[in-house]
């Protein structure tokens, strides 16, 4: 199975297009037709597509089954101890969401792997309310708030680690990097200079000039966090008064070593949130003056 794995999250809405969008049973897969031509309307070529059906990786979920349901059925068959996962995330909580795709994610990068979780998708589809959630309301906190209190969470619960945390947020608008933790206080004075993506001799990413700051607790991460969502580029239009309108990646590198292993090897590892600019078409957006000319 791919180590990429794509998870569709459907949007609530008062009327659900259920003649056009068809979600399988097991929800690994999703379909698509076209609406049937009302009177009138301008007629479709012979040879256009008017269907499309997509399907995803069958994954499998950590969480186990019952107790009850591990035994065999009257028919003999023993259930799984590992549900599937569905794919397809239809009318999905925030916190089913975080536990079914991003927790396994989260506990990789704390074993010492590399991880990255990207929210794409249309304008006003919910990207950002999926990525950072309702600011007002604990319950609709999104997934990298969640994410960054697993993390802290699965730290205190390991004494026997010590753990160094920074924290880096950078968005990518109109070809330009910003950073945007470049406004808080710092110890040492700044100087402002323009942001460049390098490439070191171990073939590393990073980009030169961004901030990294420490985060010492889930508080501290939570501020970074929230504090470079509020100097994001935003614009209005038809679908969203407040839609991104750039690229942003929220980074948090962890470093970790034995308290009582007389070694000093550390383990080091990323957890990388990107929260991508709405994806939309010029003719069809219903977009308002520069937005078009933006990302």
């Amino acid at each position: 199975m791919s180590a990429v794995r794509v998870a569709v999250r459907t949007r609530p809405s008062a009327a659900f297009s259920e003649d056009c969008i068809k979600i399988d049973r097991d929800r690994q897969s999703i379909g698509i037709q076209l609406p049937k031509q009302s009177a009138g309307a301008h007629e479709r070529s012979e040879n256009q597509k008017e269907s499309w059906q997509f399907s995803y990786d069958q994954a499998r979920s950590r969480r186990k089954w019952p107790a009850s349901l591990r035994h065999p059925s009257p028919s003999g068959l023993r259930l799984s101890r590992t549900p599937r996962i569905p794919q397809v995330l239809h009318n999905t909580g925030q916190q089913a969401l975080f536990d079914d795709v991003v927790a396994p994610v989260v506990d990789s990068v704390l074993a010492g792997y590399n991880g990255t979780v990207m929210c794409y998708g249309q304008t006003g589809a919910g990207k950002t309310y999926t990525h950072i959630g309702s600011t007002s309301s604990y319950a609709q906190r999104g997934l990298a708030p969640r994410a960054i209190s697993r993390i802290f969470q699965q730290l205190e619960a390991r004494p026997q680690h010590e753990a160094v945390l920074t924290a880096s947020y950078v968005e990518i608008h109109n070809d330009q990097l910003i950073d945007l933790l470049s406004h808080l206080p710092s110890p040492v004075p700044r100087h402002a200079e323009p942001l460049v993506i390098g490439e070191d001799k171990n073939g590393s990413i990073s980009v030169k000039g961004l901030r990294s700051i420490h985060v010492a607790n889930e508080e501290a991460a939570l501020i970074a966090l929230f504090e470079g969502e509020s100097a994001r580029s935003v614009a209005e239009h038809q679908l969203n008064d407040r839609s991104s309108r750039g690229h942003a990646v929220f980074t948090l590198t962890l470093a970790v070593k034995s308290r009582v292993e007389s070694s000093d090897r550390m383990t080091r590892a990323k957890l990388v949130m990107v929260d991508l600019a709405g994806a939309k078409r010029k003719w069809g957006g219903a977009n308002v003056g520069h937005v078009h000319n933006q990302v």
